[in-house]
């Protein structure tokens, strides 16, 4: 074989390579298939993603919804209660139970209502007191007459006279404070009572009282008020 035959027949046989083949064809077009493929899976998953997010968005609001429903529900339930409460502690009523205050409404209210109880239990224990002096006063000669300049000379010291100024403050000195004697554990005691310091605190008492009490008030108004609105989900 000569070098033209040998060239002619390379370049036949490069020809033939060079030319896809009906294989080659089908190849591509299969590649050019599973491209389109990918891409429509692609853009199917992404719209069943944004599906699903909101489904997810969907099923939270209606879990809040069904929860803010409950909670009405069982609000609705209880304000009648609640309702009858808050009347008593309107005409400070505090006969419910401190329990029930503290279910109903909350820890401060229970906590207010707690300290006007104890507020209320020392201002009776000076007016005990009070009524213990009185008592003790009257045994006494001149009480009843240290008595009536005692509440003109505390309350209106300027209705006194001289004379009868000088007279209150005489009893004042024997009758201002009486001493009670006690027996405990085999040892007698005494118990002083100064009249002034009773009713200076019983005053002290009533002022703290009516201002808890205006406080309490607000609080129940508020919490009332704020279990009837409506909440944005």
């Amino acid at each position: 074989m000569n070098n033209e035959a040998l060239l002619s027949a390379i370049t036949e046989i490069s020809k033939a390579i060079s030319e896809p083949s009906i294989f080659d064809i089908i190849a591509l077009i299969i590649s050019v298939l599973s491209l389109f493929a990918t891409i429509i899976v692609m853009i199917l998953n992404y719209r069943a993603v944004k599906a699903a997010k909101e489904s997810v968005e969907v099923a939270e609001k209606s879990v809040k919804l069904a929860k803010l429903q409950m909670e009405k529900s069982v609000d609705a339930q209880l304000y009648e209660k609640r309702l009858e409460i808050a009347n008593l502690i309107e005409k400070n009523d505090y006969s419910s139970s401190i329990t029930e205050i503290a279910l109903l409404f909350g820890d401060e209210v229970y906590r207010r209502v707690k300290e006007i109880q104890y507020t209320i239990s020392l201002e009776g224990y000076q007016k005990r007191r009070y009524n213990e002096y009185k008592k003790m006063l009257k045994e006494r000669e001149f009480g009843q007459e240290y008595d009536e300049l005692w509440l003109r000379g505390t309350k209106f010291p300027e209705s006194l006279s001289p004379e009868q100024l000088a007279r209150y403050q005489e009893l004042d000195a024997m009758y201002g404070i009486l001493v009670s004697y006690y027996w405990q554990d085999g040892e007698e005691k005494e118990d002083q009572y100064d009249i002034h310091r009773i009713t200076s605190e019983l005053e002290r008492l009533e002022l703290e009282i009516k201002r808890l009490q205006k406080e309490l008030k607000e609080t129940v108004l508020a919490f009332m008020k704020e279990k009837l609105e409506v909440k944005p989900i």
